[in-house]
């Protein structure tokens, strides 16, 4: 019952939470507002996010969250040594930031963002040789991404089924490559 101008508010909202993540990760990587503010505008009004992700809004609502994630993975990965005691909330975040990947409902998107996210983090682990106590037998390039991993199948637990139903009732698997190789044809987007 909400009014078409609702959907076009929470899509506003969610172009504005990208630019947000998006700012956090480029300033903590760049250390510089203007470069933070540029990979924000590129990110958020670049080609992959004004194209196809509005038209489907669980696509644009877990793509948003890469940055996030990526951001608690950099700062998690920052720390020198492994008792760090903010490491393992900057872990959690990471892995909260995963779970609304999966709370956006797009299977494909959220498991782009995990293997990102995580392929990330065990680059980080591994570069910084963050050290091990000598009671975990295992090494951190593992551990980190495990455990961001399990608080975000955690977080994103209750999408799980509705997911899976979906899948099973989308017709996505019949249709050939010759049907989706072009896209839209030109005449469709003059239509719009």
């Amino acid at each position: 019952g909400l009014p078409f101008y609702a959907l076009q508010l929470e899509i506003l909202a969610n172009f504005c939470l990208g630019a947000l993540f998006m700012y956090l990760l480029a300033r903590r990587l760049t250390r510089r507002r203007g470069s933070a503010l540029l990979a924000a505008l590129a990110f958020t009004l670049g080609g992959y996010l004004t194209s196809y992700p509005p038209e489907q809004l669980p696509v644009l609502e877990g793509s948003i969250w890469l940055p996030l994630a990526l951001y608690f993975a950099h700062r998690a990965t920052d720390l020198p040594g492994f008792r760090k005691p903010g490491r393992s909330v900057r872990l959690a975040w990471c892995g909260v930031a995963l779970g609304m990947s999966i709370l956006a409902g797009h299977p494909q998107v959220a498991m782009l963002t995990f293997y990102t996210t995580l392929l990330y983090l065990a680059y980080r682990a591994w570069r910084a040789r963050i050290s091990l106590s000598p009671h975990l037998p295992i090494s951190p390039v593992l551990l980190y991404p495990a455990l961001a991993a399990l608080v975000g199948l955690g977080v994103g637990a209750i999408q799980w089924l509705p997911t899976a139903e979906f899948m099973g009732l989308s017709t996505r698997a019949t249709i050939t490559f010759a049907e989706v190789q072009a896209g839209f044809r030109p005449g469709a987007l003059l239509s719009v």
